[in-house]
């Protein structure tokens, strides 16, 4: 499984980058990873939205951001490539719709999107 990795920390496993309190937004810069199958920010205080480039990642499997201030639409982008199996989102401040090719994806096992305001 690969790992994020950000300049004030080294490699991390994705499961120990949630709950690590990190505030802001989330760094555009994730959407550059090309190689990232495992993007956890649960349990964090991100606020602001989801940047676009990460719906692009076209070896994302498992994306969790779950328990932060996270706001706006969610990307379309986020429905474009075909190995998402997890999608967590829930416990957000959410609205729109739900990304159209999202729910199209074979791999995907599991969408949770409970506690925003989102519809579809």
């Amino acid at each position: 499984m690969r790992s994020i990795y950000r300049e004030q920390f080294e490699w991390l496993n994705p499961k120990d980058f949630g709950k690590l309190q990190q505030l802001g937004s989330i760094p555009e810069d994730l959407g550059k990873l090309q190689q990232l199958e495992i993007l956890h920010l649960h349990f964090n205080q991100f606020s602001g939205e989801i940047p676009a480039s990460i719906g692009l990642l076209q070896a994302l499997k498992n994306f969790r951001v779950f328990s932060n201030q996270l706001n706006g639409t969610l990307p379309s982008e986020m429905g474009l490539h075909s190995n998402l199996e997890a999608f967590e989102v829930f416990d957000n401040l959410f609205t729109g719709t739900s990304p159209e090719n999202l729910c199209f994806r074979r791999r995907l096992t599991g969408v949770v999107a409970f506690s925003n305001n989102l519809a579809g």
